[in-house]
């Protein structure tokens, strides 16, 4: 049996992490406290966002778990491959709340071109975004 931290822990983890770190994050959507899943916005310097979610890398151990362990392995992935503006992000995030209304949806400011993910101890380098890439949802 597996014992896994409520939603509301961990996102109360991050954000914490995050602070002190001197970034800054804020919810802007709360799922189910107990297993809600986390969708990431990470808001880049040049007002496009970026989405991620969870993937999970399950890898089979031998012999039998204790409580509290797991071979289970977060990591993150874009929606997208391209940044969103605020349009689309708008839309995208109103579809992936209709489909499971118990996500919760942080986002994360990443204007120094970095970003933390919930679970990471090294932060995403985002700078390839620039200006020059095509935006999705632009006229």
């Amino acid at each position: 049996m597996t014992v896994r931290l409520r939603t509301e822990v961990r996102v109360s983890g991050y954000l914490r992490m995050l602070f002190a770190r001197g970034h800054f994050a804020t919810v802007i959507a709360k799922g189910d406290p107990d297993s809600g899943t986390l969708l990431m916005v990470a808001l880049l310097a040049t007002g496009k966002s970026l989405l991620f979610e969870p993937t999970f890398e399950i890898s089979p151990a031998p012999g039998h778990f204790e409580i509290g362990q797991s071979s289970d392995r977060r990591s993150w992935q874009l929606i997208s491959n391209e940044p969103l503006n605020s349009d689309a992000l708008a839309t995208k995030l109103a579809s992936r709340r209709q489909f499971d209304p118990d996500l919760w949806i942080i986002e994360v400011e990443a204007s120094k071109g970095t970003c933390f993910l919930p679970g990471d101890d090294e932060p995403y380098d985002l700078s390839v975004w620039d200006d020059d890439r095509p935006i999705v949802g632009s006229d």
